[in-house]
């Protein structure tokens, strides 16, 4: 198991731990995933303000030479660069049938950056755009019914939240 804190990530584990980062290329119906090894990050604890923001995970291998099946995956997604402000996500109706609208009455004319997650972690929705309305509307209509996590990182703050797809 690994978690995220501020820019650093941390294992459960004190050693043999090989990190790696994970990059989803998303090319709506189709994505890749590339995992590059971390070149010398075997510590409990890595420093990833530089990488941000990038999935990560850890490989453990113990004292007799297990290999561990991959941690769960950890986003990391920076809070404290420009002063952003975590914020909950204002999402209606919750649930819905996949097309609903996200309030952004205080974000109006930023550029911003909405992503999708599943429930194990999984980017499935990714656009860039810029915010013209108070009311953002958005169809997940061709995604599968369960709950998802959504992230509007605007110029000035990251908001988050769930919605559930029925």
């Amino acid at each position: 198991r690994s978690n995220l804190t501020n820019c650093y990530i941390e294992s459960n584990y004190e050693n043999g731990n090989q990190w790696y980062l994970r990059e989803i290329t998303w090319n709506f119906p189709f994505y890749s995933i590339r995992d590059s090894l971390l070149t010398g990050e075997t510590g409990k604890i890595i420093d990833i303000q530089e990488r941000l923001p990038i999935n990560y995970f850890t490989i453990i291998t113990n004292d007799q030479g297990c290999i561990s099946d991959t941690s769960n995956i950890v986003f990391g997604v920076w809070g404290g660069i420009n002063n952003l402000k975590a914020q909950a996500l204002s999402i209606f109706p919750n649930p819905n049938e996949g097309r609903f609208q996200i309030d952004c009455k205080n974000k109006m004319g930023e550029n911003a950056s909405i992503r999708v997650y599943n429930n194990i972690g999984q980017l499935v929705y990714q656009k860039q755009i810029k915010i013209e309305s108070a009311f953002l509307p958005l169809d997940l209509s061709s995604l599968s019914k369960g709950v998802y996590a959504i992230e509007l990182i605007s110029e000035k703050s990251l908001s988050s939240g769930k919605v559930m797809l029925k």
